[in-house]
């Protein structure tokens, strides 16, 4: 090797390092707008609140991957909200991670982790898979669809390493065990919050034409979750008629069927006709 191939490469380590948005423009990506702003913001807890199939893991998979390659010791873990999630993330982390391999070596791999000589990254669906390490990176993938419970058993992880958050969903139907990430991200408090609307897009072009014809096909409230990126006003937490909705479920739960006259069941009988 001669001493301009050299420099050349040690240019392009260089210029690496100091540009995470790197990662994907060696892929062959040209990076949207948030994307950039994800892979640049050095803030402890990063929310992206994305509509469907905008490139959220491929954005988060290039940050940790630069972190993987340049911060010794890096220990990533990605929690999903199935195991086919988990894997299609790390599947993605490995595509960007090829045009590198020869520069950093891999010395284990499974479907769920990639090793290399001084960090690492696992992806694990989220429930008991998700206990027992100690992250200094974790990224929690498509947030709104896992348990409050889930949440809140991993997030303890951090503590010890003092480590960096990155929360990823498209905004997700209400569900009283699922209130997390809407929680969180209306609230913003300690957290950069990054809104991906559609204009932050440009590579993907929709037409007025066809926005109308989707909403028409799954109704408006999918439609402003999956396609414009934004909860839907009955899918907020504190809305009162998702409260109403939980009331009549608990009493809905006590009323006995017909017919049940035991008045010491601690039931309440439905009316009868007269």
């Amino acid at each position: 090797m001669n001493l301009a191939t050299s420099l050349r490469l040690v240019s392009e380590d260089f210029l690496l390092a100091l540009d995470p948005v790197e990662i994907l423009r060696r892929n062959g990506y040209r990076p949207d707008p948030w994307q950039i702003e994800l892979l640049e913001a050095q803030d402890d807890r990063v929310f992206v609140l994305s509509p469907r199939q905008r490139g959220k893991s491929t954005a988060s998979a290039a940050d940790v991957l630069h972190e993987m390659l340049f911060v010794p010791g890096t220990e990533a873990l990605i929690v999903s909200k199935s195991l086919n999630q988990a894997r299609e993330w790390m599947k993605r982390l490995k595509e960007l991670y090829r045009p590198f391999s020869g520069r950093w070596p891999a010395i284990g791999e499974t479907a769920g982790s990639l090793t290399l000589e001084r960090s690492r990254c696992i992806s694990v669906p989220h429930g008991d898979a998700a206990r027992g390490y100690s992250p200094t990176v974790l990224v929690i993938d498509e947030c709104g669809f896992i348990p409050d419970e889930n949440i809140a058993a991993v997030l303890p992880a951090l503590e010890a390493t003092h480590g960096r958050l990155i929360a990823l969903t498209t905004p997700s139907p209400a569900k009283a065990d699922r209130r997390w990430a809407r929680i969180v991200w209306d609230s913003g408090a300690g957290w950069r919050r990054i809104d991906v609307t559609p204009e932050r897009c440009p590579r993907i072009v929709v037409t007025d034409e066809e926005f109308e014809r989707k909403r028409a096909e799954v109704g408006e409230a999918r439609f402003r979750r999956e396609f414009l990126g934004k909860w839907h006003d009955e899918d907020d937490p504190s809305n009162p008629r998702l409260t109403s909705r939980d009331a009549i479920a608990r009493l809905r739960a006590r009323i006995t069927k017909p017919g049940d006259d035991d008045e010491g069941s601690g039931s309440i009988p439905l009316a009868r006709a007269s």
